[in-house]
């Protein structure tokens, strides 16, 4: 009897849905750590979806081969007109379509990758009886557009002219937080997730000095430290909300709030289209050379994030405490991303050998 019911136990399906779509939905929910994960994961999940429905005749995710996923790696770098929706097009209405433009080189790997682990997922859930991908070459090599060392991150004369910009506009709640975003992020290094997530019992002051509690990439926790900066931007921002100071606001009052309500959270696409309004604004009436006002004119919050890498870069922090502050994997992924520090060591050295 007890072998009788060890055996029905094991013959029970990991995975209780009856249809690709509701198994898309439940690898989301079983591997997204966060809303914007999520998003991302949706978005490459339906897009693959669409193509089979399409391309491939109505096949389902279990028939797909090895010669189909490399023809939707082959869709992903060269996205038919048909697949580009018009401008300002809808879900649901005339002219839209999966895709806004050409995917760049780093948009088509991160798609391949995701819908890779996907797979990956419903094999080990038994959804799947095989996995093609683990017999494709994923690989599609470096962006030969990209240029090394380039990151997305304002200069210290950019954010110079984005505050001042900021600054000379009318008081208000608006203003207040997106001054507050930008001292913040670039002292702290936090990313939009973990920025929107964070209250006020995050923090506190430890013999070392101030610091928080970050619920990081992965949902794993690190303790990031709060230097004046940061510190003095956020007692004027809880100020203007009429909270006091850090140590008299409630301690569930969000970091980043509503500009309606003090004690209101905010959303993903609500910060990202605050701050990337401002800062457009900002960046067109400035009088930064064209060049780099071109280069800035699509900034968004996470170039917030890679200006305190490269400013820590430029202010010689060096890069294990860079790597712990941004709560990287490994101090590999650092380098790669802020890579100037060995970079200047090593034209420093070879300048010294070769003159």
């Amino acid at each position: 009897m007890v072998q009788e019911v060890t055996s029905a136990a094991l013959a029970r399906p990991l995975l209780n849905v009856n249809s690709d779509l509701e198994a898309v939905q439940s690898w989301i929910q079983a591997r997204a750590g966060s809303l914007a994960t999520a998003r991302v994961y949706q978005r490459d999940a339906h897009r693959l979806l669409l193509w089979l429905q399409y391309e491939c005749r109505g096949a389902t995710l279990a028939q797909m081969s090895v010669s189909d996923c490399g023809a939707f790696m082959a869709f992903l770098q060269h996205i038919p007109p048909r697949w580009i929706s018009r401008a300002r097009a809808a879900p649901g209405t005339p002219g839209w379509a999966p895709f806004r433009g050409q995917l760049s080189h780093g948009s088509c790997r991160q798609s391949i990758t995701i819908i890779a682990s996907l797979f990956a997922w419903l094999q080990s859930a038994q959804y799947l009886s095989a996995n093609p991908w683990v017999l494709v070459n994923q690989l599609t090599g470096d962006d030969p557009g990209k240029k090394m060392l380039d990151t997305k991150a304002f200069s210290e004369a950019a954010m110079l002219e984005v505050l001042r910009f900021v600054d000379v506009q009318a008081p208000s709640p608006s203003t207040a937080r997106i001054r507050f975003t930008l001292l913040f992020v670039e002292a702290v290094g936090l990313r939009s997730a973990e920025l929107l997530s964070a209250t006020l019992g995050d923090l506190r002051m430890e013999p070392e000095g101030w610091v928080m509690q970050v619920r990081g990439k992965g949902s794993k926790n690190r303790l990031a430290a709060v230097p004046g900066q940061a510190l003095a931007a956020l007692q004027e921002y809880l100020a203007v909300r009429g909270l006091g100071s850090v140590q008299e606001a409630p301690p569930e009052a969000p970091l980043l709030a509503s500009s309606l309500d003090p004690m209101e959270p905010v959303g993903y696409q609500a910060l990202y289209e605050h701050v990337k309004g401002w800062l457009a604004k900002a960046v067109r009436a400035s009088s930064l050379p064209a060049n780099e006002r071109e280069r800035l004119a699509g900034a968004t919050t996470h170039w917030l994030h890679h200006t305190f890498g490269t400013r820590a870069i430029a202010r010689q922090v060096p890069l294990d405490v860079i790597q712990a502050q941004m709560g990287h994997a490994s101090i590999q992924t650092t380098t790669a991303i802020y890579g100037r520090a060995p970079i200047q060591r090593r034209v420093d050295e070879l300048g010294k050998a070769f003159g």
